[in-house]
């Protein structure tokens, strides 16, 4: 009998089961909810920090792209999706396996995924139907009432990943992103009163894109993402004042992107790519535009949230370790079991300039 053939280090790579999303209970921090390849494919797991108990949520369809935790850390919310079409509805899957799951929201139509915000015992959500955009809004697990209705492109909070930019931490105020007066990649941001569905705010750029992002803790002022300065940079909207602060960070090359807010709600976490196959998490002063860097990583950043007692961690990974979430030691703070992938050569940064005069980045990797 011939010896078996190991498998090439590529493939073996490949196949290390990975996070690909994680987030926590902001009442129950050890209470996960995660995408993992684990089982082999894309699905929704319950994960017990403490314990290190998993539980897979995601049952029928075609798995779980993505998955969010209530703020009790009594369910996981994943989309469910019959076919493949992105057409389907969210999912409320109990954390304990003490009862089963059930449409998060009752009543509402069968569509495709348009923002979702969980905010204390408050769900607000956006469905496309073949009829056009709707929000939904419900409260304490009581029926959803429909707050919003166009048939022009229109979402509820950031666009991704899903969750933020919706409801004010008091849950009185819900941002929507519209095309009203654009397309789909340019919208602009209407605030609604949750309780009466009247315009508190509205903020139009027009032809540049403009993105809700995150409330900050007193529930007045919303992280945004514009285009003003003609590249990504974070701005703060107040809708006690209506002022509006939009940071050029002109000293800052490449894309800053939002991410949230400190836990006081002081400064800003933001997302810089200056090139060169570097990433950094900053913090920042909407006042001032002091920065303070947090992390730098030879790789890509993917997700970044403090904890509740102020420690940062993010999701991400490079061309020679797979994603794992981390703290600002570099440390790994969660992680799956099994075996590390086999090593693999760093990918190196190059660039050249295509016959419009535009700079193009890319990376050459050795297998």
């Amino acid at each position: 009998m011939s010896p078996t053939r190991e498998e090439p280090a590529w493939v073996r790579r490949f196949r290390v089961p990975t996070i690909e999303q994680l987030e926590w209970a902001s009442l129950a921090p050890d209470r996960l909810a995660a995408v993992t390849t684990e089982d082999g494919s894309w699905q929704a797991w319950a994960w017990d920090l403490a314990s290190g108990r998993r539980r897979k949520v995601s049952d029928g369809g075609v798995g779980a792209e993505e998955a969010y935790i209530v703020p009790d850390g009594s369910a996981v919310i994943w989309w469910y999706d019959e076919d493949g079409s992105e057409r389907g509805h969210w999912i409320a899957s109990p954390f304990e396996a003490d009862r089963n799951a059930a449409p998060l929201l009752g009543g509402v139509p069968e569509g495709w995924s348009m923002g979702l915000s969980l905010v204390g015992s408050t769900v607000a959500a956006g469905i496309a139907t073949d009829d056009g955009y709707g929000v939904w809004v419900a409260a304490d697990g009581g029926p959803a009432r429909e707050l919003y209705r166009s048939p022009h492109p229109s979402r509820v909070g950031t666009e991704w990943p899903q969750g933020g930019g919706g409801l004010s931490a008091d849950v009185a105020l819900l941002c929507l992103g519209h095309s009203e007066r654009g397309d789909i990649d340019r919208q602009a941001l209407r605030v609604l009163d949750v309780r009466t569905g009247e315009t508190v705010g509205e903020q139009v750029d027009p032809d540049l894109h403009l993105e809700s992002v995150a409330w900050a803790p007193d529930g007045a002022r919303l992280m945004i993402k514009q285009e003003r300065s003609g590249i990504e940079r974070p701005g703060v909207w107040d809708l006690s004042s209506g002022d509006r602060t939009d940071l050029s960070l002109e000293g800052l090359d490449g894309p800053v992107i939002p991410v949230t807010w400190t836990i006081d709600g002081s400064r800003l976490l933001v997302h810089h790519d200056p090139g060169g196959g570097i990433q950094r998490l900053l913090t920042l002063d909407p006042r001032s535009a002091a920065i303070e860097e947090e992390v730098s990583v030879e790789g890509t950043i993917y997700e970044a949230a403090f904890r509740p007692d102020g420690a940062l961690w993010y999701r991400c990974d490079s061309s020679v370790a797979p994603p794992s979430v981390r703290d600002t030691t570099g440390g790994i703070v969660v992680g799956l079991p099994g075996q590390d992938p086999p090593p693999s050569a760093r990918s190196r940064p190059i660039s050249w300039t295509n016959p419009s005069g535009d700079t193009i980045h890319g990376f050459l990797t050795a297998p």
